[in-house]
């Protein structure tokens, strides 16, 4: 069984539909043709496999597999998708980068998405990076808003 892995996707004016899961034995992946999530740990299925939801499904609560067809959850209801095999995913590995980092800054999800919040109608948001101890700074495309946060102590 798979739990739930839509929270990440758009939501609002960008509503994007989950285009495709992966699901192995160590991780599923999911992806809105915008963001990925890779999601590491035992899933408790034996055989590989990808799914693409429904078009009417933008979210799941959980997938089952027997076979070839999938069983999508989602808010009481079942949907039905067919099981395909895990080489037909796209190879998403190839879009993340593999260099070294420029600068990496831990911060706390939860401060991110309060500024977040705050910046979700003023169209796009720049974030401005000045060093891993330094806060970084968030400003909108109207550049009528600035929001800093802080980097979580390594």
């Amino acid at each position: 069984m798979i739990k739930n892995l839509s929270a990440f996707v758009s939501k609002g004016k960008f509503d994007r539909p989950i285009e495709g899961i992966l699901i192995t034995s160590s991780m599923v992946v999911a992806t809105d043709s915008f963001k990925l999530i890779e999601v590491k740990g035992e899933t408790g299925i034996k055989d590989s496999f990808t799914v693409k939801l429904p078009e009417k499904l933008k979210s799941f609560d959980t997938i089952t597999r027997a076979g070839v067809e999938a069983t999508i959850h989602n808010k009481g209801a079942q949907y039905k998708a067919m099981a395909k095999p895990a080489d037909e995913y796209p190879k998403y590995e190839r879009v993340i980068p593999t260099e070294e980092p420029i600068v990496s800054i831990k911060l706390s999800p939860e401060h991110l998405k309060e500024i977040c919040i705050a910046f979700e109608n003023g169209g796009g948001m720049t974030l401005s990076i000045y060093g891993d101890t330094k806060p970084v700074v968030f400003t909108n495309d109207k550049e009528d808003k600035r929001a800093l946060l802080m980097p979580i102590s390594k």
